[in-house]
């Protein structure tokens, strides 16, 4: 054992207790283990610790190859790399073109359906008022009414309808010429009833008449029955006075919007007859009918008193 060792290095024990052997000299030799020198003697190596005879692990060595970098497939790598990033960008690109054309398109149809809505709505509001307003007009029926309601809705629905009776109206409006040949009809009709001027009188009314006194289709024949029973034989004047102030003329559109013209009036009839028990006054109202031509269609007298 070397010096400073506390124990022996092959049994262990202290040199104190150990029997000292016979000297025996020993030759050194390498361990194959560290290369540390040891004795033959030794069991276990003093640097390592392993038994000299313990079987050495062999170490394999592969060699190294060296090959040498093939460029060509570096770049295409690199560029297939390169093509991949360009197509997921363009991808990506497209992908966001595509909703955001599709975002836009859905908020433009949006926009559309809410302005066709609205549009909707208002039409509805709209012809809701036009609605009410036609009934107002017609339940008045004057051209006022007709003028207010095509003042608010001048495309309305009834427009067409409210020009058509606004013309209506113009067309049954009485001119101061028409009011004129009315009246001069009926006093030219009935001086010359008085005067007995049958040829006169007749140029008064229409050759066929709807009514005269009562009796439907009457002729001029009618007419001058009429005139002659009021002159009668023991007549010898007559005298017939029509109230200008209560002579009252309207007018209506007929077949082929031709106009008629219809005239209340009221007259006085005085007779002078030699036979005075009998009626020599009478008091009456009349209505009659007049064509364009200012002819007498229709008539009708109704005795209000008489003596």
């Amino acid at each position: 054992m070397n010096d400073g060792d506390v124990f022996c290095q092959n049994c262990g024990k202290k040199p104190s207790e150990a029997v000292l052997p016979t000297i025996v000299s020993a030759s050194l030799r390498m361990c194959p283990h560290c290369g540390a020198t040891m004795s033959d003697n030794d069991v276990f190596c003093q640097n390592c610790g392993k038994q000299p005879d313990e079987p050495i692990p062999q170490i394999s060595y592969q060699p190294v190859s060296y090959v040498e970098a093939d460029s060509s497939v570096n770049w295409r790598k690199i560029l297939t790399i390169v093509l991949c990033i360009i197509l997921f960008a363009g991808l990506g690109a497209g992908g966001y073109f595509a909703y955001s054309n599709y975002s836009q398109k859905r908020a433009q149809e949006e926009a559309r359906l809410k302005a066709e809505q609205t549009e909707l709505e208002k039409k509805q509001r709209l012809a809701e008022l036009d609605a009410a307003d036609w009934v107002r007009a017609t339940t008045d029926d004057s051209e006022q009414g007709y003028q207010q309601y095509l003042k608010k809705h001048a495309d309305g629905e009834h427009a067409v309808e409210a020009k058509e009776k606004l013309d209506m109206i113009e067309k049954q409006k009485l001119t101061d010429d028409e009011a004129y040949g009315v009246r001069n009809t009926i006093e030219s009709f009935f001086s010359n009833v008085a005067a007995g001027e049958e040829e006169d009188m007749l140029r008064c009314i229409s050759p066929v008449m709807d009514s005269f006194l009562g009796k439907a289709n009457a002729t001029k024949v009618d007419a001058i029955s009429y005139m002659r029973r009021i002159h009668a034989d023991d007549v010898y004047s007559v005298n017939i006075s029509l109230d200008n102030s209560d002579i009252q003329v309207s007018k209506s559109l007929g077949e082929d919007d031709r106009p008629i013209y219809s005239v209340d009036f009221s007259y006085d009839q005085r007779l002078e007859r030699e036979d005075t028990s009998l009626e020599t006054f009478a008091s009456m109202k009349g209505n009659a009918v007049l064509n364009e031509n200012y002819k007498i269609t229709s008539i009708t007298l109704r005795k209000m008193s008489g003596y």
